[in-house]
């Protein structure tokens, strides 16, 4: 079976037409094997397979945009302690959030 490793990085984080300017680069590890591509980023329990690598990509950063917009509106106190862990995570890289007109 062939396998292959690598890492993306994301500047920004795009996802509709929200733009999420971060404070820092967020890495993702890539493997292939198979015929599926997997990434993970442990910070913010994000674990994710596709069949092709831009998939891949789109699908971390709908799911990174997510979990910004569900954490970052609880409350502390009706989040786990895992879950208060990574809505920090998650505010400490996000700058700022804008939103492009679809006209």
């Amino acid at each position: 079976m062939y396998t292959h490793s690598s890492s993306h990085i994301f500047e920004n984080i795009k996802w509709e037409n929200y733009q999420i300017q971060l404070k820092r680069p967020i890495e993702i590890n890539l493997n292939f094997a198979g015929d599926l591509w997997e990434c993970s980023n442990e910070e913010f329990d994000i674990f994710l397979v596709a069949s092709d690598i831009e998939q891949l990509k789109k699908d971390f950063e709908e799911e990174f945009f997510v979990m910004w917009d569900v954490y970052s509106k609880e409350s502390d106190d009706k989040l786990t302690e895992k879950a208060r862990q990574i809505k920090y995570n998650i505010l400490s890289f996000v700058k700022g959030v804008s939103v492009e007109d679809q006209n």
